[in-house]
C-alpha cells in the first residue's frame, strides 16, 4: 500500500531546503522532476502515461489558440477529448464494459465469455487527466486568452500533491502563480503545516479508526449486526468518505502552501448542507464545478426550461457517478444524486425557508437532507448493487444482534467530526473569529498532535479516493 501523507512530507522535505535559491525555472524544473522522480517510485510506468497526457493536451490547446476557423478548433478539441478519455476509458472501464456485455448476452441466452483484460491503472489517472484537459477546454470555451508556456503546464500537470486525488486545479489559475518566482514567507510556512497536520489527522484518526473500529466490520457481514449498528455504520462511512477525502485535499493544499502555490478549496464542510444543491457546493467542489463548467453547461443547463434542465442534471451526474469508478454501484451513486438535484430544482420555490418557522424549516429541510445522502452513500461503499440491496434491507429490520465493535473510538470519531463542522459553523456565523482566541487553536494543533501520536491505528485504511 502506497502511504501518499508520506510521500507528499517526502515531496515537501525534498524541494524545500533548495527551492528559494533559485530562478522562477529553476523552481518550476526541480518540482517537475521531484515530482516524477516519487511518482516513478510507485511504477516507472507512471509518469510515461501522465507526460503523455499532458503533452496531448498542451499540443491541442496551442492548436485550439491558434486555429483560424471555428471547424478546426472544434476538431483541435476533439482530438484532445478523443486521446485522453479514450486512454482513460480503455485502462479504467474496460473490464467494466466488457463484463456489462457478457451478463447483458448471457442474459438472453447467448453464452459468451470473456476473460479479464489486466491493464495499468496509474494512479490518480481520473485526477491528473481532467486537470490537463482543462488547457484545450478552457481556451476553447473562451475561458481562457492566453497559452501556457510549456514548462510552466507540465509543472501544473505533474505537481505531485495535488496528483493522486485532487483538488483538480484549473490550468490558467495554478499556471499564473507558476509564471512567478515564489518567495520564502513565514505566513505560508504556517498555514500549510496547519492545514497539513488537520487533513493528517482527519484521515488518519478519525477516517481510518472509523473504518477499523465501526464501518469494515459491519458493512462486511451487515445481517450479523443490531439495526442501530447498521444505521450507525452508514452514518460512519459517511464521516470516514468525508475525513478521507477532504483529509487528503487538506494535505495536498498544506503541502502546496509550504511552496508558495495555492491549490483550491475543495471542502466546505457539506454536512451543514440544507439542501442538495448546497451539499455539491461544499462537496468535492473541484470536481462537481468541473462537470457543471464541462458537461452540464455544455448540455444546456437551465436554459431551455426546467424540465430538461432535469434531464441535463441527471445525465451530469451519472457521468459523475461513472468518474467514480467502473461499476454499475457508482453510476447508481449518480443517478440518485442527480435524481436528488433534479426534485431540488423543482422544489425551489417551497424551499426558500422565508417567513414563518423558518429556522424549524431548515432543520427540516438539514435533517431530511443530510439522511437521503446518507442513504445514498450505500451503493457508493457496496461492492455491488445485490450486496447494496441485503445493506438496505438490514436498515429496515437486521436479524442479527452484534453491537458496535468499538463504541468508545466511533464515538470520538464522531464528536471529533462534529466539532470540524462546528467550527464550520462558526466561521459562517461569527465572522473573524478564526483570528481571535489564538490560546483555543494552539490548544487544539496541540492536542491533534498528542491524538494522532496515540490513537494511529496499526494498519491504516487506504485513500478511498485512490482507486479513482
Amino acid at each position: 500500500m502506497v502511504n501518499i501523507p508520506v510521500i507528499c512530507l517526502i515531496f515537501v522535505l525534498l524541494v524545500f531546503p533548495f527551492y528559494w535559491r533559485l530562478t522562477r525555472l529553476g523552481q518550476n524544473l526541480w518540482l517537475i522532476a521531484t515530482s516524477l522522480a516519487l511518482y516513478g517510485w510507485i511504477d516507472w510506468r507512471f509518469p510515461c502515461l501522465l507526460l503523455f497526457s499532458a503533452l496531448v493536451s498542451f499540443s491541442c490547446g496551442n492548436k485550439i489558440a491558434a486555429a483560424s476557423s471555428p471547424k478546426q478548433r472544434k476538431a483541435w478539441l476533439l482530438g484532445a477529448l478523443s486521446i485522453n478519455l479514450g486512454l482513460l476509458g480503455y485502462l479504467k472501464y474496460v473490464n467494466f464494459f466488457v463484463g456489462s456485455f457478457v451478463a447483458l448476452t448471457n442474459s438472453v441466452g447467448w453464452h459468451v465469455s470473456a476473460a479479464s483484460v489486466h491493464v495499468l491503472l496509474p494512479v490518480g489517472i481520473s485526477f491528473f487527466t481532467f486537470q490537463s484537459l482543462t488547457y484545450p477546454l478552457d481556451l476553447y470555451l473562451g475561458r481562457a486568452k492566453e497559452r501556457v508556456p510549456f514548462i510552466t503546464f507540465i509543472t501544473y500537470v505533474t505537481f505531485l500533491p495535488k496528483l493522486f486525488a485532487g483538488p483538480i486545479a484549473r490550468a490558467g489559475e495554478f499556471s499564473e502563480a507558476l509564471s512567478h518566482k515564489r518567495q520564502f514567507r513565514i505566513e505560508d510556512l504556517q498555514e500549510g503545516c496547519t492545514r497539513f497536520l488537520t487533513g493528517y489527522f482527519k484521515k488518519i484518526i478519525i477516517a481510518d479508526n472509523l473504518a477499523a473500529y465501526l464501518v469494515n466490520p459491519v458493512i462486511a457481514d451487515p445481517n450479523s449486526y443490531s439495526t442501530g449498528a447498521v444505521w450507525a455504520a452508514m452514518f460512519g462511512y459517511a464521516v470516514q468518505v468525508y475525513a478521507d477525502f477532504s483529509g487528503y485535499s487538506s494535505m495536498a493544499i498544506g503541502s502546496a502552501k509550504v511552496l508558495g502555490l495555492t491549490i483550491p478549496e475543495n471542502f466546505n464542510f457539506p454536512f451543514l448542507a440544507v439542501n442538495f444543491s448546497d451539499f455539491w457546493r461544499r462537496w468535492h467542489i473541484t470536481m462537481s464545478t468541473f462537470f457543471r463548467d464541462y458537461v452540464y453547461f455544455p448540455l444546456g443547463g437551465s436554459r431551455k426550461g426546467r424540465a430538461r434542465a432535469s434531464i441535463n442534471v441527471i445525465a451530469t451526474m451519472v457521468v459523475c457517478g461513472l468518474w467514480h469508478g467502473a461499476a454499475w454501484t457508482f453510476v447508481t451513486f449518480g443517478l440518485i444524486h442527480g435524481l436528488y438535484l433534479a426534485m431540488n430544482q423543482w422544489t425551489k420555490h417551497i424551499s426558500d425557508f422565508k417567513g414563518r418557522y423558518r429556522q424549524l424549516r431548515v432543520i427540516l429541510s438539514w435533517s431530511c437532507t443530510q439522511v437521503l445522502i446518507c442513504l445514498s452513500m450505500v451503493p457508493f461503499f457496496s461492492v455491488s448493487l445485490a450486496a447494496a440491496v441485503v445493506y438496505l434491507r438490514a436498515l429496515f429490520g437486521s436479524p442479527g444482534s452484534l453491537s458496535i465493535p468499538s463504541q468508545t473510538a466511533a464515538l470520538f470519531c464522531f464528536l471529533a467530526f462534529f466539532f470540524d463542522h462546528f467550527y464550520g459553523w462558526l466561521l459562517a456565523h461569527r465572522p473573524g473569529f478564526e483570528k481571535r482566541y489564538i490560546t483555543v487553536q494552539a490548544t487544539a494543533y496541540a492536542s491533534i498532535i498528542i491524538l494522532s501520536y496515540l490513537f494511529t491505528p496499526d494498519k491504516p485504511n487506504p485513500f478511498i479516493y485512490f482507486q479513482f
